[in-house]
């Protein structure tokens, strides 16, 4: 039997999609390099089924596999497990990584730049349910930052605003771990946007507008369709610095800001043209303004 699977399709550029519920890996001890440079690689099922009772290294195992978005390692028993080092090394695409139910027998292992990639890219990952609780402290305690890894979204944009931390723009997960399984319930969402209103100078929050919005966010299992949505802040004009001698119509609804015109102005003693067009000087020392402000999302202004 052949005791480790290591560099089995190491390289393979062209290899989209596999499944392994037919590899035999109960005497494995290494999956290093298993998928490594599989530059095209979008998808890999059944990874359950691989037997990792006796896998001692996983180093490198999915690196370089840069078209990879999403991936599922769960329910796996690895006493034995001690290195993940560059595991998920330059994948920029990943975005969300399950490791539901995975343990780990290790309290101390060898994760250094599992996750690096060369400039800033979002991902999540999963640990909030069953996984082992060393699994949890290493994914809890891992430094992303250093990884260029951030939060996906979904985020809320202040559109020029700030939030109260003096933030332009935050993530709902708040950190690249997920610990917290409830936070994957709609409900949450809606109760973050609501607790987090930015401000904006001279200018009143009236509400989020969605972009990128999954088009089915009623699906139980929706907040993972939300990893590319960003909810920009919008606003409607509370005061505007006008002419005293304009008139300004409060608005009587919240995407209409403002509407205002001239009361009064003045012209030089002018011999109006008996046809045609005709330039005359207005006398005024301040601005002269007529405008109308729609924060709606119904027209081409």
């Amino acid at each position: 039997m052949v005791e480790n699977k290591a560099n089995l399709f190491d390289g393979r550029t062209k290899l989209k999609s596999a499944n392994i519920s037919g590899l035999h890996t109960s005497s494995a001890t290494s999956f290093e390099n298993m998928f490594r440079n599989c530059s095209s690689l979008t998808h890999v099922s059944d990874l359950g089924y691989l037997f990792m009772m006796n896998v001692t290294s996983t180093k490198s195992m999915f690196e370089g596999c840069t078209s990879l978005e999403k991936l599922e390692i769960t329910l796996q028993n690895a006493p034995k497990l001690t290195n993940m080092e560059r595991m998920f090394y330059n994948t920029p695409k990943l975005k969300y990584l399950n490791l539901d139910g995975f343990e780990i027998g290790s309290a101390n292992p060898n994760i250094k730049q599992m996750f690096y990639c060369d400039e800033e890219k979002p991902l999540l990952v999963d640990v909030s349910n069953g996984s082992s609780a060393n699994m949890r402290s290493a994914i809890s305690k891992y430094n992303f930052d250093s990884n260029h890894r951030v939060p996906p979204g979904p985020w809320l944009d202040a559109n020029g605003g700030r939030f109260s931390d003096g933030k332009a723009k935050i993530s709902y997960w708040g950190s690249c771990a997920l610990l917290d399984s409830s936070k994957k319930d709609m409900y949450q969402l809606d109760k973050f946007k609501k607790n987090h209103t930015p401000k904006k100078s001279g200018n009143k929050f009236t509400g989020w507008q969605a972009i990128d919005e999954p088009l089915n966010p009623q699906n139980p299992n929706g907040m993972l369709y939300y990893l590319s949505t960003v909810y920009k802040a919008m606003y409607s004009l509370v005061n505007l610095s006008t002419s005293p001698d304009n008139t300004k119509i409060p608005s009587q609804k919240d995407a209409l800001s403002f509407v205002y015109y001239l009361t009064k102005f003045e012209t030089r003693d002018t011999r109006l043209k008996e046809m045609g067009s005709q330039s005359i000087d207005v006398l005024k020392k301040q601005s002269m303004n007529l405008g109308i402000r729609y924060g709606g999302d119904d027209t081409k202004w």
